[in-house]
């Protein structure tokens, strides 16, 4: 069996629990869930006897009350398998991986966001105020089966997203059910900006009889400790020396206009006669105007040919071409496709084809790119800000597009996934999890400046990257081991 053979077929299903059962353990329905997800999104098991002897593995290790695998006890497996895969990868000879993103199929979704749900709600419950009991967390079935009339106050930790049926009512969600929604009059907003489809930590109070939760403070959760790697002290900081790798990040980079080509050879140029970056991560889109393939084709050329000129960075830097959400290869979900050989006519350089988004991992770091409309689609699923804020990213002040910068970096580290706040369906593909890159990177062609923060003060940074072609040919730097973002630009006469 393939390992995108789906567990999801009952024979599959049957397979996988009798193959446990043989070894003393009970999958409960939830775990199962979650074991599926697993398998559809690691690449790295070859069947299904491969998956149970590794889940096997890390049981070994689990101290179990009773052989009954709960959904928490599937999470806690399934963090220690990819925590494993990701030792496995980080110890390869090279240190360098590209990890393409492949989608999976829609009818995994409720489970996928259950999974991320679960994940999270466990990591709050072990905050102290939590687990102290000084406060508790309700879930949506608990205020359900709350029938009287008198208010009772809680704090719910759900999705938060707009009743259709409704004008300025919404609807909180978790896996156990859902509830309808409205705001006090005297709201307080933790953040400076909320959105639906987000997952929020919110305090209220609901009367059964009613059937109606009014919510007084809306905030994110704090971030998942565990999935941080190790803070470095400021006497054990890194600094930049020869040997840190080097990557330059350009995005939007059109090959059809004659100006961005000079541009490229400018930059290229001053690489070439200095020291040649690690890697060249170029990201579409790669032209102005909608072309044919051979036209495409005959772009690429241009580009192969522009670097092949210049022999220190085509022998000793690697190009990682990654398509634009304009690029014709094919999409599914928040994911393209990525490029085939056939773009290109002689392999002279070294040269890798990533999806959109795509993961890098380098000397123990871990970048994630993606290249999207998001801000616009943020910004289409706001529900407050501390501003009045315009649906065209394009007429945003300078200080509210850095707000509403920072509030989506927040979110998606909080939340823990890539598209949290925009889409309900927490595709597991898309998520963060067990650990937060080291480097989110957004190019998104709806911002003029580049961007990047740290918003949870650690290690793990979110950052934005500009057109090259449409914005004074802005591009970025970054150096690995130390972690830093440089703006850099090129300047024709």
């Amino acid at each position: 069996m393939a390992s995108n053979e789906l567990l999801s077929n009952n024979l599959n299903r049957s397979q996988f629990m009798k193959k446990l059962q043989l070894s003393g353990f009970i999958v409960k329905q939830d775990a199962l869930n979650v074991f599926e997800s697993e398998f559809r999104c690691g690449n790295s098991y070859e069947s299904i006897d491969d998956f149970v002897s590794q889940l096997l593995t890390v049981f070994a290790k689990i101290d179990f009350q009773d052989y009954v695998v709960d959904i928490t006890l599937a999470q806690e497996a399934v963090n220690e398998l990819r925590k494993a895969r990701d030792e496995i990868e980080a110890k390869s000879s090279s240190e360098t991986i590209i990890k393409n993103i492949i989608p999976h199929s829609f009818t995994t979704m409720s489970n996928d966001f259950k999974f991320q749900y679960e994940h999270l709600v466990q990591s709050l419950k072990r905050l102290p105020v939590f687990e102290s009991g000084q406060f508790t967390l309700m879930t949506i079935d608990d205020l359900n089966t709350y029938e009287s009339n008198v208010p009772i106050k809680s704090i719910v930790f759900a999705l938060i997203r707009k009743d259709p049926s409704k004008i300025m009512q919404f609807i909180l969600e978790d896996p156990t059910g859902t509830i309808p929604a409205t705001f006090s009059s005297k709201i307080v907003w933790k953040e400076w900006a909320t959105f639906e489809n987000a997952i929020y930590l919110i305090e209220g109070s609901y009367e059964g009889q009613r059937d109606s939760f009014v919510m007084t403070t809306i905030g994110l959760n704090p971030p998942i400790q565990s999935i941080f790697p190790e803070p470095i002290n400021d006497c054990q900081q890194i600094e930049r020396d020869a040997s840190d790798p080097m990557i330059v990040i350009i995005s939007e980079i059109y090959l059809n206009e004659p100006e961005t080509l000079k541009a490229l050879r400018i930059l290229f140029n001053g690489y070439n006669e200095s020291i040649a970056p690690d890697f060249f991560i170029l990201i579409g889109n790669f032209s102005s105007i909608t072309l044919s393939e051979n036209e495409i084709k005959a772009n690429m050329n241009k580009l192969e040919r522009l670097i092949v000129s210049f022999p220190n960075i085509k022998s000793n830097s690697k190009f990682i071409l990654v398509p634009g959400p304009d690029e014709p290869t094919e999409s599914t979900f928040f994911i393209k496709k990525c490029f085939t050989t056939g773009y290109f006519i002689r392999s002279a350089i070294n040269i890798s084809f990533a999806t959109n988004p795509f993961y890098l991992l380098i000397k123990k770091r871990s970048l994630m790119v993606i290249a999207n409309r998001m801000i616009e689609r943020y910004l289409n699923n706001l529900i407050n800000s501390k501003c009045n804020l315009n649906s065209d990213p394009n007429l945003l002040d300078r200080d509210s597009i850095k707000n509403l910068f920072e509030s989506i970096a927040r979110l998606s580290i909080a939340n823990a996934h890539l598209t949290s706040g925009i889409d309900r369906n927490y595709s597991s593909v898309l998520s963060l999890l067990p650990k937060i890159p080291d480097l989110i990177l957004l190019s998104d062609n709806h911002l003029c400046k580049n961007s990047h923060c740290q918003p949870f003060d650690r290690n793990s940074k979110y950052a934005t990257t500009t057109s090259f072609s449409r914005d004074s040919f802005q591009f970025l730097v970054y150096y690995v081991q130390s972690n830093e973002l440089e703006e850099s630009q090129i300047f024709l006469k």
